[in-house]
């Protein structure tokens, strides 16, 4: 789970500096942490999952305060190389209330879920 979890991290800060020019990613000292958004994530396995709706109430906004209260496992500023972050995290929170709960825990035979690189590109979009 921690595995996954700081995979999708990963995955959606590339995802934020490249929503910028290369260039003004490179020379900038300011950073906006738009948090991470989970609104198109699924969950496998119905087992392991127990609720949609606690993931979607409870563990959408813990995972992103989880990054912002656990600084020193989360070097941010380190890894953008800012020396100032800010925090916007509204439009995340807007995003994770338009989930459905009922729809994001797939069982093992729900494999036909794909999250293609036009998906991708809308969501960061």
């Amino acid at each position: 789970m921690r595995t996954c979890f700081i995979s999708i991290i990963v995955f959606m800060a590339t995802c934020f500096v490249k929503a910028q020019s290369k260039s003004e990613a490179l020379t900038t000292d300011t950073l906006a942490w738009f948090g991470l958004d989970f609104s198109k994530a699924r969950f496998i396995d119905e087992q392991a999952f127990k609720s949609g709706k606690s993931i979607k109430e409870i563990h959408f906004a813990e995972w992103n305060r989880t990054i912002l209260a656990e600084p020193e496992k989360f070097e941010l500023s380190k890894f953008f190389k800012a020396n100032y972050i800010k925090t916007e995290l509204g439009e995340i929170y807007r995003r994770h209330a338009l989930v459905d709960p009922n729809n994001i825990i797939l069982d093992l035979h729900e494999m036909d879920y794909s999250f293609n690189e036009d998906r991708v590109k809308n969501v960061i979009a």
